[in-house]
């Protein structure tokens, strides 16, 4: 299994609320028509300054089916969609394995 984590960074001109409303009801829905797509979390930074808004997972069976699904129709629409609402200057992009104790 690949799992990518993104850590992102809302515009500066979106409430959290707005952000998170994006995220959930706009973006999401593209997210998940990636195809190999297995698994997709969104985690919501919580408290009065987290460092990064979100700490996206996204999950596939190999690192060459997450860039076939960037690479697609879907992905490129995706890919598309952020600067609406992310600041993607600061995304940072963690590819990881997990271990689970």
């Amino acid at each position: 299994m690949f799992k990518i984590i993104f850590l992102v960074t809302k515009r500066s001109d979106m409430t959290r609320e707005a952000y998170q409303a994006y995220s959930t009801d706009t973006h999401a829905p593209l997210v998940l028509k990636l195809p190999g797509l297995e698994k997709y979390v969104v985690n919501y930074g919580v408290g009065d300054a987290p460092a990064y808004d979100g700490a996206i997972e996204l999950w596939f069976a190999s690192a060459e089916a997450f860039q076939a699904a960037l690479g697609s129709p879907e992905g490129q629409t995706a890919l598309a969609d952020q600067p609406n609402f992310l600041d993607t200057e600061k995304t940072v992009m963690l590819p990881v394995q997990e271990l689970t104790f």
